[in-house]
């Protein structure tokens, strides 16, 4: 009787409906069930998209995409037109550490969201992924109709003066992830994805990004239309990361300056296309010529060369944007990490 009544004593979460899960078959949880093979509310094409780890539920929470807010006029609302969180799943332990976000968020709407507490090996039957630190704490979180089409254009996220874009083709889920996080660490303003990459809003990409998915803004489209338009109309300079072995390649070292307004292509290597529209083809020179660094570290490499050449103020030092990107390290639960 005595654990009974201490279950029915449930934590006070300011601005939080808070349900503890006893059962996995509870409709409450049907939004999270097994998502290694989830439900097509969570595809691309979907209604909802998965947050997962405490660090990315805090930046939800924190940035311009957290609840309740709506009708934003900013680079980010052009974006995606700002999602609704609607449901946290938490391992109950994890509560306090994240309680400061969960009741500083800004609220302005009457409802409140779902906290819903469980245990872990309740939370990992219904998820069907290990309850991890990592894995914890998921949070359901609303697509905008725009996100959804992908209507958020281009044009609409450039803004006058200095540019740092990245564009990126070719790309899975992970990478796509990794290097949100690499965009953010260097000051990137705008990450063009080609519908050939992952989607930026799938778990695992919000993961590995922890949470930076929900800070830089981004478009989605064709590359081959989207990148001659905007260095024949927004005055930018388009620079490719190339492998090593190609003899038509610079290496960044040689390169002593970059127009303020650039552009980095990503993942384009063998598009003749897109390579043929890039002033500048980029390699990394190495000692040991041809071993693969892998997408995140080549890329980190060249938008810090790229930031230190621009004439730009650095938005963060190197010892900064390291820490940012390593600061976790996000192991993807498959294979598949595209290496250059």
């Amino acid at each position: 009787m005595a654990q009974d009544a201490a279950e029915l004593q449930l934590p006070s979460v300011s601005g939080w409906s808070v349900y503890l899960v006893k059962d996995a078959s509870d409709p409450i949880v049907a939004d999270f069930l097994d998502l290694k093979d989830p439900g097509s509310h969570l595809s691309r094409e979907g209604s909802h998209f998965i947050v997962e780890g405490p660090e990315a539920i805090r930046l939800l929470l924190a940035s311009r995409f957290v609840p309740w807010r709506h009708g934003l006029s900013t680079c980010l609302s052009l974006s995606w037109d700002c999602e609704v969180t609607q449901k946290v799943l938490l391992k109950a332990s994890l509560l306090e550490s994240l309680r400061p976000s969960l009741e500083s968020a800004d609220r302005k709407e009457a409802c409140k969201a779902l906290l819903l507490l469980c245990d872990a090996g309740l939370m990992e039957r219904i998820t069907c992924i290990p309850a991890r630190h990592a894995s914890a704490a998921l949070a359901l979180a609303e697509r905008a109709e725009r996100q959804r089409s992908g209507a958020a254009t281009w044009k609409e996220l450039l803004k006058p003066g200095p540019l740092r874009a990245l564009a990126l083709k070719q790309l899975d889920e992970e990478s796509v992830g990794a290097l949100f996080r690499v965009a953010a660490a260097f000051g990137v303003d705008v990450v063009l994805l080609d519908s050939s990459c992952g989607d930026p809003f799938h778990r695992r990409s919000v993961r590995v990004s922890m949470g930076q998915v929900l800070r830089v803004p981004c478009a989605m489209g064709s590359l081959e239309e989207l990148l001659p338009q905007l260095l024949r109309d927004e005055d930018v300079d388009a620079v490719a990361l190339c492998e090593d072995e190609d003899e038509s390649c610079v290496y960044l070292d040689k390169l002593s300056t970059i127009h303020h307004r650039w552009v980095c292509l990503i993942g384009a290597e063998g598009n003749v296309d897109l390579m043929a529209c890039c002033r500048h083809r980029v390699a990394i020179q190495k000692v040991a010529k041809g071993v693969s660094l892998g997408v995140a570290v080549a890329s980190s490499i060249m938008l810090n060369g790229l930031a230190e050449r621009d004439g730009r103020t650095p938005k963060v030092s190197v010892e900064e944007a390291f820490n940012r990107t390593l600061m976790e390290p996000m192991l993807p639960e498959t294979g598949g990490e595209r290496v250059m």
